[in-house]
């Protein structure tokens, strides 16, 4: 039981810093808001299938790879990674890599939110030296 508590823990925090990106999404696109719902619903037990997330997570992803290296692309990233949380192996690593491009856009103040908000789930974000995972995010004991 305590791993489906850990994930959907997982899930909901990476869910609510990827919203903090959503100012970026252009109007009329609601994919990346589609997923992270999706996601969301995952969490609450309210009757969405994995299938259906993985649905609107792919969504998501293909408005990031379209729109390349921008905040939009990166938070459909963000939204994409946020989703995924619910049936990848690694939880974690998805919602690490949700908070990474959360913060593509104002780094510091918005990795201060998604800090805020990791705490609350009873996890730390701090950054590290390492130039391929700089987000690092760990369960507080």
């Amino acid at each position: 039981m305590k791993c489906i508590t850990q994930r959907v823990r997982l899930v909901l925090m990476a869910c609510e810093c990827a919203e903090l990106s959503l100012q970026y999404v252009e109007d009329g696109w609601t994919q990346p808001q589609d997923a992270i719902s999706a996601a969301k619903r995952w969490a609450g037990s309210d009757g969405i299938s994995i299938e259906d997330v993985n649905h609107y997570a792919k969504k998501a992803a293909e408005h990031s790879v379209a729109y390349g290296y921008s905040a939009f692309a990166e938070t459909a990233s963000a939204a994409f990674h946020a989703a995924t949380a619910v049936y990848l192996d690694d939880p974690l690593e998805a919602a690490r890599r949700a908070i990474d491009s959360t913060a593509f856009a104002n780094r510091d103040e918005t990795l201060k939110k998604c800090a805020v908000i990791a705490e609350k789930y009873g996890y730390r974000i701090w950054v590290s030296a390492d130039p391929i995972k700089r987000i690092k995010l760990e369960e507080l004991k």
